[in-house]
């Protein structure tokens, strides 16, 4: 994974008015659990491209994991806002990351 960072570093290095490389940036950081830079990157991500489904939904996602479920709520209403036909992965989505998170929290 170390690679791919350095890869989509680059290319933001060089193309810094893609969206897809922050995108995918994003992916990676929210694999090594880094949720500030995802969000960061998601954000960027939406700055480019305001109309990006994929990344309001898994900033929703992440801000899910920081406990901002009010947020996240947000981003999730504006992903299917813009693309409808994401609701059942979303769903689907959401429910595993609240069975993660719930596999994580001490007892």
């Amino acid at each position: 994974m170390a690679g791919a960072l350095a890869d989509y570093n680059r290319a933001i290095e060089l193309a810094p008015a893609a969206p897809l490389a922050y995108l995918n940036r994003a992916m990676i950081w929210r694999g090594r659990g880094d949720w500030a830079q995802a969000v960061a990157d998601y954000d960027q991500t939406i700055a480019l491209n305001p109309r990006h489904a994929d990344a309001y939904c898994n900033r929703g996602l992440v801000r899910l994991r920081q406990g901002e479920e009010a947020t996240a709520e947000k981003d999730f209403a504006r992903c299917l806002e813009l693309n409808g036909e994401l609701k059942a992965s979303l769903e689907q989505r959401i429910r595993e990351t609240k069975a993660q998170m719930a596999a994580h929290t001490p007892r």
